[in-house]
């Protein structure tokens, strides 16, 4: 698992996130309702526990979300590969009140055996991370959430997602001009070491010419930095990143990798007309199936 400068504490990525480029503001309003389903199923002394994976050292969105309950308590876990990020997160970023245990763990949020104790989580969340992933690579962290996540918990996506009508376009295993620097998430004997089940995605030759919706998608990105006041070299370091590592499934395979472990899912797309409307949404998953609707 690469660290990357576009997540350090002097990177851009706290510009797209306070300039909503990704649309964080929509996630935190969806969560809110996520969130208010499962308080309603708990008893007001019992804190809702919260892992957050790929954290980052300002999770905003999950903050936000959680303020939003101030009657309410929550006990926070979050995990990130970044030993910077994860400094500004236990000493720097301050969260609300009502957040009464927190914990930050340096570690892959990919892979956290080693990182997190076998604990169960009343919410799962991920932010803008999951595109980084392989079907295969994805498909295996399903297999781990399932495991944590309480019977009546949720796991929370807030991502990026190709068109259901387009073809997959598969991430490079490494850099394409330095081979020794790898992009894969998970190491080989992790993922031989689960049963993979055969997913139906339309998929295209590596080699092939980008699709169009990626092409859209870069370019959409770069404008809606550029009007919001984005400085050059941000822009640049964000594009060089997507360029290299963004590769992502679509709502559709989301949907039919975390049902083949056994959750039900919901979608949404943000009502929203953003220009990257299109691309962005959150999609929800639980064992029992719930409800998930623009607020």
């Amino acid at each position: 698992m690469r660290r990357e400068k576009l997540f350090s504490n002097d990177g851009f990525y706290p510009f797209i996130v306070e300039s909503n480029v990704l649309l964080h503001r929509e996630a935190i309003d969806c969560g809110r309702h996520m969130f208010e389903l499962l308080l309603k199923k708990r008893t007001p002394e019992r804190p809702l526990t919260v892992l957050d994976l790929a954290c980052g050292g300002e999770p905003i969105v999950i903050a936000k979300i959680m303020e939003s309950f101030p009657d309410r308590c929550f006990h926070y876990t979050g995990i990130d590969i970044n030993p910077d990020q994860v400094e500004q997160a236990r000493s720097v970023f301050e969260f609300p009140k009502n957040v009464t245990e927190v914990r930050i763990n340096e570690g892959n949020a990919w892979d956290f055996r080693t990182a997190e104790p076998a604990l169960k989580y009343d919410v799962i969340f991920m932010g803008m991370n999951l595109h980084h992933g392989t079907p295969e690579e994805i498909h295996y962290l399903a297999t781990r959430i399932v495991e944590l996540l309480e019977d009546d918990g949720v796991f929370i996506n807030h991502d990026c997602f190709r068109p259901d009508d387009q073809p997959y376009l598969r991430r490079p295993d490494s850099h394409p001009e330095n081979p020794d620097e790898s992009f894969q998430l998970l190491d080989k004997d992790v993922l031989s070491s689960i049963t993979e089940p055969s997913f139906t995605l339309d998929e295209v030759d590596s080699a092939a010419t980008e699709p169009d919706w990626r092409i859209r998608y870069r370019q959409s990105l770069s404008t809606t930095a550029i009007e919001r006041g984005g400085n050059k070299t941000g822009i640049e370091s964000m594009n060089q990143h997507v360029n290299l590592r963004d590769y992502p499934i679509s709502l559709q395979d989301f949907h039919k990798i975390f049902e083949s472990v056994g959750f039900k899912v919901n979608t949404q797309r943000y009502n929203s007309q953003d220009s990257l409307g299109e691309f962005i949404a959150m999609a929800v998953a639980s064992k029992h199936g719930v409800e998930l609707t623009a607020q």
